[in-house]
């Protein structure tokens, strides 16, 4: 297949949806001589935080490293989710791996077993792409949950780390932290090492159960950043002896995730994994991570920010009031409804000048009719439903003067879209 082909491939097989399970990844992966087997494992699970945080340990980390990153779901380009350093696969090279999947996915079929999904088959591809190239060290990120996650597939990880937890994928995961705990537990290993964001006490006693079970090495930091200096270009913190770090990802929340990723440097060099401070802090600034309170344009200042659920609303608030004390924002807002959505929408309303509702481009969206009625329960500013992204950055920056603020929130899946009719 061509790369064109590639794309075409996998976008069939997304009528599949998601399916948690490890049995389907693990037949296609033996078809393809078990790529993942010869590699070492960074495996980050959580509610929120994830990508951030595996963004920080990718710049850190590959200035010494030859370092494969995995990541979903992509916000430009679907390329974007299989990097090694400073480089997302190749079209040509993502075409190649793309085909050998293809083929050992058709085979398993003939032989009668289940079509593994679309991110069976990227979760193979990242696995295939790390192995040809010889990476050190690779940063997987959970999709769904963890104990029946397709990256849970790896017998043993170097690190395991475990963002803030909240309530989500409650249709799959469950609808008590508990239970929710549970799954992103599983990717806890036997004799392993794991990190984890400070949490809830009924998270806490999930986390420490397992690993006293699996008898793995369970580290909590007393994770408190201090602030020391912010604007929409750079935000400055202190955290333990690092004094004044400079990081471009300007929401208030990246300080907590740049720090724990500062905690996983550590046990990294207690393994045996050096990693010096000068690299730690240069890592830190140069960490660039699409979609998350993201400038796009100025004059009128637009924003986009991929918060998608409670916990991440809530944070998008608090910097909402770090930045803009004084100035409410026109928001456009699209989210899914299968999110808490009431929650989300409580948190930012307050913050809000005007709204603009959209659908976001995926099944499990709630139409900009029905976020509109919910809006219109919570506020008396004015709300459009748009009937399509374009109409909403159209009729948004239409109706915004030099001096306001444009925020774009609710979904990671509306982000790229949006970014792309912006910088048109």
């Amino acid at each position: 297949m061509n790369y064109s082909e590639s794309l075409a491939y996998l976008a069939s097989t997304r009528i599949l949806g998601s399916r948690l399970g490890l049995e389907n990844i693990g037949i296609l992966l033996k078809y393809l001589d078990d790529p993942q087997k010869d590699l070492s494992f960074i495996h980050v699970t959580g509610t929120n935080g994830k990508g951030s945080t595996i963004a920080f340990l990718h710049s850190i980390l590959s200035q010494t490293y030859t370092i494969g990153t995995f990541t979903s779901p992509a916000i430009d380009l679907i390329n974007e989710q299989i990097r090694i350093n400073d480089s997302i696969i190749s079209d040509i090279d993502f075409a190649r791996i793309a085909t050998q999947v293809a083929q050992k996915r058709e085979q398993m079929i003939l032989d009668g077993h289940a079509a593994p999904t679309e991110f069976e088959c990227m979760t193979t591809m990242a696995f295939l792409y790390f192995k040809e190239n010889q990476c050190d060290l690779c940063l997987l990120e959970v999709g769904m949950g963890g104990d029946t996650d397709a990256t849970n597939i790896i017998d043993t990880s170097v690190l395991s780390i475990i963002t803030s937890i909240s309530l989500d994928h409650a249709d799959y995961l469950g609808h008590t932290l508990k239970e929710i705990t549970d799954h992103k537990a599983g990717i806890i290993k036997e004799n392993g090492h794991v990190l984890t964001y400070p949490q809830e006490k009924e998270v806490m006693k999930v986390l420490t159960h397992v690993c006293d079970e699996k008898k793995a090495c369970l580290y909590i930091p007393d994770l408190k950043p201090e602030l020391t200096g912010h604007s929409l270009d750079h935000l400055t913190f202190s955290y333990r002896n690092f004094t004044n770090c400079s990081i471009h990802l300007t929401g208030l929340y990246q300080m907590y995730n740049a720090s724990l990723a500062i905690e996983a440097c550590f046990i990294l060099r207690q393994l045996g994994w050096p990693v010096s401070d000068t690299q730690i802090r240069t890592g830190l600034q140069i960490t660039r991570w699409t979609g998350r309170f993201e400038v796009i344009r100025k004059d009128p200042l637009i924003l986009v920010d991929g918060s998608h659920n409670s916990q991440g609303a809530l944070k998008l608030a608090d910097t909402l009031s770090i930045h803009f004390p004084d100035q409410k924002v026109i928001l456009v807002i699209g989210v899914l409804k299968d999110k808490d959505y009431e929650t989300m929408t409580d948190c930012l309303v307050p913050h809000a000048k005007s709204i603009y509702t959209i659908s976001v481009p995926n099944p499990r969206s709630l139409s900009a009719v029905e976020l509109k009625k919910v809006l219109e329960k919570k506020t008396t500013v004015d709300i459009y439903a748009c009937n399509s992204l374009e109409q909403a950055v159209n009729l948004s920056l239409g109706a915004a003067a030099k001096e306001d603020v444009i925020l774009f929130c609710g979904s990671l899946y509306s982000i790229g879209q949006i970014k792309t009719l912006l910088l048109r």
